[in-house]
């Protein structure tokens, strides 16, 4: 049986116009995002695999991302999340939750999936092509109740800050905050707690890459443009360790009053979505010490 997404052992990639992120071949689907595209799209079985194929060619025209390339957005974050059963409850009992940087919203359709009402769930993408693609993949352009608001996380002049001034219980960032150096990660933190409701028990959660040991590493996405600027995209990443990312918060909660109970789990992702454990090897093009872990912080 071949793994799920790729069978390229070495994890090289198949390059396109010189661009190694890019895999040619889908070959099978995470049982997850099987699930919602049937369930929630309603596409037959025989129909997800070409669906898939048609959008992710949309998308890396505009945008030639390696969760693009990759098949990345197959792989739900917050379904991974060791807090999934908590967000569920809470968001169905009536919280809300932000999916800030949430490409195509899958992370808001999984959640819907689940039970969650529409109405309770937000998400915001700097990439508003994304946004567009995500009605086209999952099919609800005219039906999902969902809001969704193209933001930059830097940019606090955009209307997600001016329309949802009351906050939401629940922040998830997937794959977010690892983009950016220390101090860009910070601003970023910033500008997501002035989103979150200043109560006991309000959440962050996600997922990023992290290091064996805390350090900036060469960004490979980079291009030295204005709007990478604007973006705060730089040419280097900054790779957590368990000690630095804890660090970070605990500063950010002394400048601002604050009290977080920060707790993060190392290893592999997407093991709650049935993901090959071999997909997530070191990518050729990562720095050597490479890690991926899950976090959660909490108000306390």
């Amino acid at each position: 049986m071949a793994p799920f997404i790729t069978s390229d052992p070495a994890n090289m990639g198949n390059p396109k116009a010189e661009i190694p992120w890019y895999l040619e071949i889908l070959e099978r689907i995470p049982p997850l995002a099987q699930r919602v595209l049937q369930d929630y799209a309603g596409l037959k079985e025989d129909e997800v695999k070409a669906h898939v194929m048609k959008i992710r060619e949309k998308a890396w025209a505009s945008s030639p991302y390696p969760c693009i390339g990759l098949f990345r957005f197959l792989d739900f974050s917050l379904p991974d999340s060791p807090r999934y059963a908590d967000v569920l409850e809470r968001l169905k009992s009536g919280q809300h939750l932000l999916d800030f940087g949430c490409c195509f919203g899958h992370d808001v359709r999984a959640l819907i999936t689940d039970g969650v009402p529409a109405e309770n769930i937000c998400g915001a993408e700097l990439n508003a092509t994304f946004l567009d693609l995500g009605y086209d993949l999952f099919r609800d352009r005219d039906t999902l109740k969902s809001s969704f608001y193209t933001a930059n996380i830097f940019d606090e002049n955009d209307k997600l800050w001016k329309e949802r001034p009351e906050g939401f219980e629940v922040i998830h960032a997937g794959s977010f905050l690892h983009l950016f150096t220390l101090e860009g990660q910070k601003k970023a933190v910033l500008a997501l707690l002035k989103l979150l409701k200043k109560q006991k028990g309000s959440l962050i959660v996600g997922r990023q890459h992290g290091s064996t040991k805390a350090k900036e590493v060469r960004n490979y996405l980079y291009k030295p443009t204005k709007e990478s600027a604007e973006n705060g995209r730089l040419d280097t990443f900054f790779n957590h360790d368990s000690e630095s990312f804890t660090r970070m918060w605990e500063e950010i909660g002394e400048e601002m009053g604050l009290k977080f109970e920060v707790k993060t789990e190392w290893g592999t992702w997407g093991s709650a979505n049935g993901m090959d454990p071999a997909y997530y090897n070191l990518w050729s093009w990562e720095d050597k010490d490479t890690l991926r872990f899950k976090f959660w912080v909490e108000l306390v």
